[in-house]
């Protein structure tokens, strides 16, 4: 077996030299030896210089042939801590031996010797000395290794100041089927501090037939760190060629400028040159090329730092056509560092891992293209992105990256830099320049200790957040203060504009003598202090507040914009069209100078007790021509009936002009504007109420001031209430609230305050109540089978004689019997169109009913009945709703004289009643709730009388006349709302209602398929009379009752009845039916289905 060149037990000799390739070999020459050996401790002075003896050459015999010896160390020092100086004397590792055939099988080369070693740390001092590995031996078969030109183990250091260290150059071949040797690395260190001003490079791999030797490491590091000046070269060595043409073996790859081994951290900082070997040549025509070597290789442990401000090249192949990588990287926690003069040929690679940063660094300016980062581009595989050191770096091309800026600068522009900024905290200065001059969106995140310039012509969008100082040097930046902070400098010729949606706040700082912009429907609230802002500031849409100081600015609010706050702002000119509404509520802003209120223009006061209002204070001169002065809203705690008097502009240098008037949406009051030589009031005062002629009635005197708007009977009856409001408290706030309304928005305030509901759910549970009596009815028409009467569910007992003769016939009515026990399930939805008073009202009620009854002299049944439904009523003009949990009992009788039917019951039903309102108008709101209960009683009868007609073509068909009568009492108990001012209370009353009923049924039978079935319909006129308009009587708190009316039952109304039954055996029936009742705004629909079976 071959020995391991450069051994270190061997003193840096080659060992045993190369072995044979055969089991039977020659004998391997011998090693070069020890080298020359010295354990000097201290410092150490050559005084010659020291070439390590060769290796032998090894000899073949019969089986083979022998393996060429290992060359000697040149130097090898063993003691600790020695400090060794050149002097200018080389020194070189031994050669090692060749083979000679044996056998028809070549051996191998031996190793080349290292040309210094230091085994215990210490350092050495370059001067004028070239330090070289042996080279390796030539073979027949594989070429020896070169020796490593320097070797330090243990630490150490290295001072190369003018010189050379190479590895020594791989042994070639001459046979075929067989490589050259590797070429020697240049420098091996462990844990050592390299610096290099000269020379390090690998050692040329050897030629050989089926593969040339690849080219040696210039600097294999494992852990240390690595200085190469800018006089510095590092470099690969070439890769071996191959020796004869005509084969398509590769010729040998480049060895690496600098390889870091791993297991340990280490850095790299490069001023000078560092270079992959160049793969070995090729002969024409022959492939693959011979593959150049990484510039910079990191460890697989990752943790490598590199700081780079010279050249790093990657090697390129045999034919100069494809470049390697110039960095290859792996794992985490690697760095790398640019610095003005940084040029790397090649990709830069890293591999796996996390925490890798590229870094842009150093004192001098310099450029970077972010367009150069990506996963197809030169730098890829780095997560993170850094700017260090006092230097400006300029991003050009494009780029996403977030980059985290801990001193210095970046300038760039919204497509070099589109991710985000983060500056750190801490000593040092750090800012981000935007120069450009075209328009872009910046959408990007900005946070952190630092400042942002914007340069250039063009203007930035900030769609980002962004809580740090700006400076606007020229151009514009547009942002929007709910993702902007800091203090804002706007030079002269330059722009902010806060383009707001929202409403949002701005707490910085303006500097400058720039221009500010409000732009955008959303309100700006500046809270800062801008007295050193001289610049102009316009409003051009939306509301600004100022609510910090702007004394220095002339602000310009156009058209369609508002300007208010409690603030200071100088020189002010509304413009026609624009609003100027002081305070965030009731406040005042200050002028610092003169005020315009140009003609057209706005003033909007709030007003509160005690003559308090908006008011605007002014230094200078107040200009009040042509403008108009709007109330906006009044003090909810302070009354106004007897008109009130509020200062609104004071003016130092006097007022000049007069308002053109007073203006308000407000229905109700009367505005006047009074001007003194310094000052504007405003006296308010309600309108004189002429007659009116509520809907139904002649003409009335004056009302009070909200029923001069009124249009409908409840309109007038609930703005009588509201008019004696008592004027403190919660009702004042309502009153005042109402006192600024339109005319329009009072009658839908007094909509929404009427109560209105209360007595629409009168008319809903007065109107429903005949489904208790059609109920009642169908059971007893049931029980004497009268015409189109449903089979109905019972359980019977009695004895089939007692069944009355009307009963029997061809479809399988159930027994009646003597006692019988029968339930019914109901279910029916409504509506009431508006009548222009009331709001239309939907309503829907579900439930069932259980009843016993017993036959009495045969002709006769009488019963009782009790049940429960659930009544859900919704006025959704009025936003109120409610609900009835109804339970009922009853008492009913009926019988059967041949032809004439007369049935008639008794009821009453309980309702546990729950309304919800929502009471909203402009300034107002509440929530009303009232749980209450009533009671219906009610009384009926219906005479029938049966005609029948025979079998006809339409099958058995048969008639009935009917007239019928009911009176119904709904009497509701009082109530009282849940709720604020708007919440009402009602006196208990009492509705009654009469109905009449004449109309005819109808039915036929006949077999279909060999099945009964029988269609059976009605027609009849309802008309209703009595208290047909229900009302409630209701009052605020303190103030007078009033009536209001809930929608009307309707006075005549046709009931429309439908169903059919199928004999579907001959003791099961199946029936559907449909009542409805229809009226000119009002009608109810109502289904049910019944399965009887007897048993």
């Amino acid at each position: 077996m071959a020995g391991t060149p450069n051994d270190l037990a061997a003193g840096g000799g080659g060992g045993g030299g190369g072995g044979s390739n055969s089991l039977s070999a020659g004998a391997g020459g011998a090693g070069g030896g020890g080298g020359n050996i010295d354990s000097t401790i201290g410092f150490y002075s050559l005084g010659a210089g020291y070439l390590g003896s060769s290796g032998s050459t090894g000899l073949g015999g019969l089986g083979g042939g022998g393996g060429g010896g290992g060359g000697s160390g040149g130097l090898v020092l063993t003691g600790p801590v020695v400090n060794v100086t050149t002097n200018g004397f080389d020194v070189t590792g031994g050669a090692g031996g060749g083979s000679v055939a044996g056998g028809g099988i070549a051996g191998i080369g031996g190793g080349g010797g290292a040309g210094l070693v230091l085994l215990n740390g210490g350092s050495v001092t370059i001067s004028g000395s070239v330090i070289a590995g042996g080279a390796g031996g030539n073979a027949g078969s594989t070429g020896g290794g070169g020796g490593a030109g320097l070797f330090l183990y243990g630490g150490g250091a290295l001072a190369n100041q003018f010189g050379a260290i190479r590895g020594g150059n791989g042994g070639g071949i001459s046979l075929s089927a067989n490589s050259g040797g590797d070429g020697g690395v240049g420098v091996l260190s462990n844990l050592g501090t390299i610096g290099n001003q000269a020379t390090i490079a690998g050692g040329t791999g050897g030629y050989g037939v089926t593969g040339g030797g690849r080219g040696g490491i210039g600097l294999a590091a494992w852990g240390g760190s690595v200085v190469n000046e800018a006089s510095g070269t590092i470099s690969g060595g070439e890769g071996g060629s191959l020796s004869q043409p005509g084969r398509f073996f590769p010729a040998g790859s480049g060895g690496a400028g600098v390889q870091f081994l791993d297991g340990q951290a280490a850095s790299l900082s490069n001023a000078g040159t560092i270079e992959g070997g160049a793969g070995g040549a090729t002969p024409a025509g022959d492939n693959p090329l011979g593959l150049g070597g990484v510039a910079v290789g990191g460890a697989l442990s990752g943790n490598i730092s590199i700081v780079n401000s010279g050249t790093i090249n990657g090697g390129v192949d045999s034919r100069s056509a494809v470049r390697s990588n110039a960095i290859s990287l792996f794992g985490s926690g690697n760095r790398l560092e640019l610095r003005a003069g940084s040029t790397i040929n090649g990709n830069v690679l890293v591999s796996g891992g996390a925490g890798n940063t590229l870094v842009l660094g150093g004192a001098t300016d310099a450029n970077f293209d972010a367009s150069q980062i990506g996963a197809t581009q030169q730098y890829r595989g780095f997560d993170t992105y850094e700017k260090t050191g006092a230097s400006t770096w300029t991003l050009t091309g494009t780029g996403n990256q977030t980059w985290s800026v801990v001193t210095g600068a970046l300038k760039a522009d919204t497509n070099s830099l589109a991710g985000s900024v983060q500056f750190a905290s801490g000593a040092g200065s750090r800012s981000v320049t935007f120069d450009q001059a075209f328009d872009g969106t910046y959408s990007g995140t900005i946070v952190g200790t630092g400042t942002v310039t914007k340069t250039g012509t063009g203007t930035v969008t900030l769609a980002g957040l962004s809580s740090v100082d700006w400076t606007i040097s020229a151009g514009g930046l547009i942002t929007a203060a709910e993702r902007f902070g800091g203090n804002t400098a706007v030079a002269a010729g330059a722009s902010l504009t806060f383009d707001q949606v929202a409403a949002a706040t701005y707490a910085g700082g303006l500097s400058g003598s720039g221009r500010v912009r409000k732009t955008g429907s959303g309100r700006l609230s500046l809270t800062g202090d801008s007295s050193a802002f001289t610049g102009g500031a316009t409003v051009e849409n939306g509301t600004l507040f100022v609510n910090g100081t702007l004394a220095r600015s002339a602000v310009t609010v156009l058209s369609g914009a508002t300007l208010g706050g409690n603030g200071t702002v100088g020189f002010t000119t509304i413009q026609s069209g624009a609003t100027i509404a002081p305070g965030n509520s009731i406040g005042t802003l200050n002028v610092n100078g003169n005020l315009v209120l140009a003609p057209g223009s706005t003033y909007e006061v709030e007003i509160a007790g005690n003559g308090a209002s908006d008011q605007i204070a002014a230094t200078g001169v107040a200009t009040v021509t042509g403008s108009l002065v709007g109330v906006t809203a009044l003090d909810p705690q302070t009354s106004y009936t007897t008109g009130q008097r509020y200062t609104i502009i004071t003016a130092t240098g006097g007022v000049n002009g007069t308002v053109g008037g007073a203006v308000s949406r407000s229905a109700f009051l009367d505005l006047m504007v009074e001007h003194r030589p310094n000052r504007v009031d405003l006296v308010i005062a309600l309108k004189d109420t002429p007659s009116v002629t509520p809907p139904g009635s002649g003409p009335t005197t004056p009302p009070a001031i909200f029923g001069t708007v009124a249009q409908t009977r409840n309109q007038f009856a609930t703005a009588a209430g509201l008019d004696t409001l008592p004027q403190a408290g919660g009702t004042l706030a309502l009153y005042n609230s109402l006192l600024m309304l339109d005319a329009p928005s009072a009658r839908q305030a007094f909509d929404a305050l009427s109560g209105e509901i209360h007595a629409s759910a009168k008319s809903a549970l007065v109107d429903e109540s005949w489904l208790l009596r059609a109920a009642i009815n169908d059971r007893l028409r049931s029980a004497f089978g009268a015409v189109g009467a449903s089979p109905m569910a019972t359980l019977n007992y009695g004895f089939s004689a007692d069944l009355a003769p009307s009963a029997t016939g061809p479809m399988p009515r159930l027994r009646t019997d003597r006692f019988a026990v029968w339930g019914q399930g109901y279910g029916s939805w409504g509506r009431t169109d508006s009548d222009r008073n009331a709001a239309k009202l939907t309503r829907s009620t579900g439930g069932f009913l259980i009843g016993a009854d017993v036959a009495v002299f045969d002709t006769m049944r009488l019963g009782v009945v009790a049940g429960y439904s659930r009544s859900e009523f919704d006025a959704n003009a009025r936003l109120s709703s409610g609900e009835s949990d109804n339970y009922h009992f009853g008492l009913y009788g009926g019988g059967q004289w041949g032809a004439l039917g007369l049935h008639a019951g008794a009821s009453y039903t309980w309702h546990d009643i729950e309304t919800r309102r929502t009471v909203a108008f402009a300034g107002f709101g509440d929530s009303l709730k009232s749980d209450y209960d009533a009671g219906t009683a009610q009384v009926f009868g219906e005479l029938g009388y049966r005609v029948d007609l025979g079998q006809t073509v339409l099958g058995k068909v048969a008639l009935e006349p009917f007239a019928g009568l009911a009176y119904v009492n709904l009497h509701t108990d009082g109530l009282s709302e849940t709720g604020r001012a708007t919440a009402l209370t009602a006196r208990s009353d009492d509705t009654s209602l009469g109905y009449s009923t004449v109309g005819l049924r109808g039915s036929t039978t006949f077999a279909l398929q060999g099945i009964d079935l029988t269609l059976r319909g009605g027609l009849a006129w309802r008309h209703a009379f009595g208290d047909v308009d229900p009302k409630a009587t209701l009052a605020f708190a303190g103030s007078n009752p009033f009536s209001v009316a809930g929608l009307p039952v309707a006075r005549d109304a046709a009931i429309v009845e439908a169903g059919l039954d199928l004999a579907i055996s001959k003791s099961a029936a199946l029936g559907l039916a449909y009542t409805g009742q229809l009226a000119k705004d009002a009608q109810d629909h109502a289904f049910k289905a019944n399965l009887a079976v007897r048993f």
